[in-house]
């Protein structure tokens, strides 16, 4: 596995304007959010404006375009006093093909900038720059009245003829379900030319683990003394438990080993689990086990896998599948759920539409395959001006996920069934 994976590593931003900008060299880092569309494969050219407000959190006045150049227009934007993409929303109804948001550190190494409930809505992509890049960027544009401050930037993704994707997902989450249900189709256009690997989230009990997981093995949200867990998808006293998402998605890894040159069963299945209400509500045996055979599986060589990866057939003991997951999590610092690694390289902008993510598997392979370069000409063909004439209620936001990785990696869930359930999260 690789070490960590920084999202982006291959892209950059060069300046093209002013020359006393571009003398500098200035290391410009850049941390690419986690919603709207992000062009891979492409280069944006585009010069800087800062609107009114600054901070972009309400509807920005009218921009004078400059009728010297065609190029984009990429708002320059103050951080803070609203969420990331309400400022990008705002930019885009403004006009502007990027929103650059100046943070207010230096240190973004790492930053995620997630969507808090309006980026599935916001069409451009979004990037952070840190304090001393931003300041850089308003000297120049001070400093040249008459010379635009412009650069390019371009996302790339990490190139091979044969492009491996790594799906990470949870059966609490129905976000993940809808990705695999919508990006099916996609994958079968591809055939030979992909291969995935699905992974799951896990958390763990901390006081099972202080206890060396040797303690009472009754936690209703646990498997193997608490050495893999998940919170309860209820959030009360319902049906579902942490224990049964964790089995079920032992149950999905199983589908996936088990037919290893049959792996439309998996994406079969994992589709009709996303249509199925009673299937997530309830994740019980009976309902999961009809979907098996609707998709031609075995159920009892399932079972057998599920039963035979725990120690000794024992779901007190470890688990070498769950386990793997979970090391392989950790190791390559996944931070946000559900999430796509593209050739080692983690995707960034929303997940659905599915198109996205695979203009994004279409721009990590070296030479293009067919089925890639028939969905661009079709995307160029039909492709229409945005109309903003469309009121948009940007005050009904929900926080939804992705979740932030200070929330949920290596986070540990200690639950224990009182009357009202409780969740408590730690980071290791």
């Amino acid at each position: 596995y690789m070490g960590i994976l920084v999202g982006l590593a291959v892209s950059q931003i060069e300046i093209q304007s002013p020359t006393s900008l571009m003398n500098k060299n200035i290391d410009i880092n850049y941390e690419v959010a986690n919603f709207g569309r992000i062009p891979y494969g492409k280069t944006l050219v585009g010069y800087l404006v800062v609107p009114n407000p600054p901070n972009a959190c309400q509807s920005i006045e009218p921009i004078q375009r400059d009728n010297r150049t065609s190029l984009s227009i990429f708002l320059l934007i103050e951080d803070g006093d609203c969420s990331y993409d309400v400022k990008a929303k705002y930019a885009e109804i403004a006009g502007a093909k990027l929103a650059v948001v100046v943070s207010k550190q230096d240190d973004i190494s790492g930053k995620v900038l997630n969507d808090n409930g309006m980026g599935s809505n916001v069409g451009i992509a979004t990037v952070l720059v840190s304090k001393s890049v931003g300041s850089e960027f308003k000297k120049a544009m001070e400093e040249n009245a008459e010379t635009r401050v412009t650069f390019s930037i371009r996302f790339e993704m990490s190139q091979t003829k044969h492009v491996d994707y790594t799906v990470w997902l949870s059966s609490s989450n129905p976000n993940s379900f809808k990705f695999i249900h919508d990006f099916y189709e996609y994958h079968k256009r591809l055939g030979d030319l992909v291969t995935i690997t699905p992974k799951y989230v896990l958390w763990f009990c901390l006081s099972c683990k202080k206890e060396n997981y040797q303690g009472k093995a009754d936690n209703d949200n646990c498997v193997s003394h608490g050495r893999y867990c998940a919170p309860d998808p209820d959030d009360k006293d319902g049906p579902a438990t942490g224990k049964t998402v964790v089995l079920e998605d032992l149950r999905q890894k199983c589908l996936f080993i088990s037919y290893p040159d049959d792996q439309d069963k998996w994406w079969s299945y994992v589709s009709k689990f996303a249509e199925s209400e009673d299937c997530q509500k309830f994740m019980d045996d009976s309902c999961s086990e009809d979907l098996l055979s609707k998709v031609g599986a075995d159920v009892s060589l399932i079972k057998k896998c599920m039963k035979d990866s725990f120690e000794g057939g024992d779901m007190k003991n470890d688990n070498y599948i769950l386990k793997e997951d979970r090391a392989s999590y950790i190791l390559q610092n996944i931070p946000y759920w559900p999430a796509v690694v593209i050739n080692r390289q983690i995707y960034r902008g929303s997940l659905l539409p599915a198109d996205d993510v695979f203009d994004a598997v279409c721009a990590a392979f070296t030479e293009q395959p067919k089925a890639c370069e028939l969905a661009a000409e079709q995307a160029e063909v039909g492709q229409q001006e945005i109309n903003y004439s469309v009121v948009i209620v940007l005050s009904l936001i929900h926080i939804s996920e992705p979740t932030r990785q200070a929330e949920i990696s290596y986070a540990v869930f200690c639950l224990k069934k009182k009357k009202k359930q409780t969740q408590q999260s730690q980071l290791l």
